[in-house]
């Protein structure tokens, strides 16, 4: 049976939910930071240059590190070990790779603390437009346009239940939360050659992704309890990044200064 605009409004709902963390972050930080639009599209342009080359390596390497993890280990430890090394990709591209262009592009390493703030709500606040942007695409296409997705595809693109509707919008804020801690502690680190604080980016961006990967491809999240229950998980490294920020901010050196502790 062909999904109808009711039985897809939770769909509708999750995307639209990611949309509108986006837009609320944007605007606080304009409300906050000041008209920091320009760190923010260069946050925008530092996430799109950092998941192309992630999807670029991906697309290379992970079908046979995955053959090569889950042939040599015993069960269950490949398995563990690909989540783990799908994790450490989100810290090489989304953390090194931004270290990286923050020690050699000046535009960037002169950032300051408003506009590191800002580059992070740029960077997770554009992958959290485009995935809303594009699953709310997605749901309508499955609405208005059956006929042109496959069926079998269709079979698994039905209705979600009204109980999850709201996680999507909750994770996009977890992960808003940690893209602007570890844009700011790399930022930081750039800036004052404190590099421990771009392994502190690099640990909580590697942890959140590992956790995101075992609960798609180990846990599942086919029923509420599921998701729920990685959603509280996630939450964790959203809040140790707020406290992060908390610890970070007053750390920012002064224009001219080196490190503050």
């Amino acid at each position: 049976m062909t999904p109808d605009l009711v039985a897809m409004a939770p769909n509708i709902v999750s995307a639209l939910g990611m949309l509108a963390v986006a837009i609320a972050v944007f605007v606080f930080a304009r409300m906050r930071l000041g008209p920091v639009w320009g760190a923010m599209a260069i946050g925008g342009g530092l996430w799109v240059f950092a998941i192309a080359l992630k999807v670029a390596w991906a697309l290379s390497f992970n079908t046979p590190v995955y053959t090569a993890l889950t042939g040599s280990l015993p069960a269950g430890v490949g398995a563990g070990a690909f989540f783990v090394y799908i994790g450490l990709l989100t810290g090489i591209f989304e953390c090194l790779v931004v270290y990286l262009i923050a020690l050699y592009v000046g535009p960037v390493r002169r950032l300051d603390r408003e506009g590191a703030l800002a580059l992070g709500v740029g960077f997770g606040g554009t992958e959290a437009a485009l995935l809303g942007i594009g699953a709310l695409a997605n749901w309508l296409v499955v609405i208005m346009a059956p006929a042109s997705i496959p069926p079998e595809a269709l079979a698994a693109l039905g209705p979600i239940d009204w109980t999850i509707a709201p996680a999507a919008g909750v994770e996009r804020a977890t992960a808003i939360a940690v893209h602007v801690f570890s844009c700011t502690a790399i930022l930081l680190a750039a800036r004052t050659g404190a590099v421990r604080w771009l392994w502190v980016a690099f640990a909580m961006k590697t942890g959140l992704d590992t956790v995101a990967v075992w609960a798609g491809l180990g846990y599942g999240l086919t029923t509420a309890a599921h998701v729920w229950t990685v959603e509280a998980i996630l939450a964790v490294f959203g809040l140790l990044s707020v406290w992060g920020l908390v610890v970070l901010v007053p750390r920012w050196p002064a224009e001219g200064a080196g490190e503050a502790g």
